[in-house]
């Protein structure tokens, strides 16, 4: 009887933390990272996207796949590299009004600090990416990478 009174509780803890997740824009960016940690990401362009930024991403794949190209990233932008091992991850709530919320993510990934802001916004019961920037040199805002804007890498010369 114990046990299964035991079982109940850790299950409704669990469903507990996933609700918290999808109420908290720095717990939903917390588990992006968390699975980087266990070495089970998923590819950046599955994670959940505002519908903006999702049809970015699509177009964008769906013309890199016509060309046998990449696309515009070929690294994966949630921890700006292509390989990881993360350490020091740091995640902190910087602003949160209604169903936007910005959240920055610090952390050491071989060899090099990065600092990246999450631009979220609430859609149905979960936080979306709505934006992507890196604050660190190179910096690069992921929308502005889609839409070829001239200042998606502020800190490359203009061409």
């Amino acid at each position: 009887m114990r046990a299964a009174f035991a079982l109940v509780l850790i299950l409704c803890g669990a469903g507990s933390a996933a609700a918290q997740n999808l109420a908290d824009p720095v717990a939903s960016v917390r588990a992006i990272y968390a699975s980087y940690e266990r070495d089970k990401p998923s590819a950046w362009f599955e994670r959940d996207y505002s519908a903006r930024l999702r049809k970015l991403i699509d177009t964008d794949r769906e013309s890199a796949a016509k060309e046998g190209d990449a696309g515009k990233f070929d690294w994966d932008p949630i921890i700006n590299a292509q390989d990881w091992k993360l350490s020091a991850i740091k995640i902190s709530l910087v602003s949160k009004a209604g169903d936007r919320a910005v959240v920055d993510a610090w952390f050491h990934n071989l060899g090099s600090d990065q600092h990246m802001r999450f631009s979220l916004v609430r859609e149905g019961a979960k936080w979306a990416i709505d934006d992507l920037q890196a604050l660190n040199k190179s910096r690069w805002t992921m929308s502005k990478v889609f839409e070829d804007a001239p200042d998606a890498f502020p800190d490359q010369p203009a061409k």
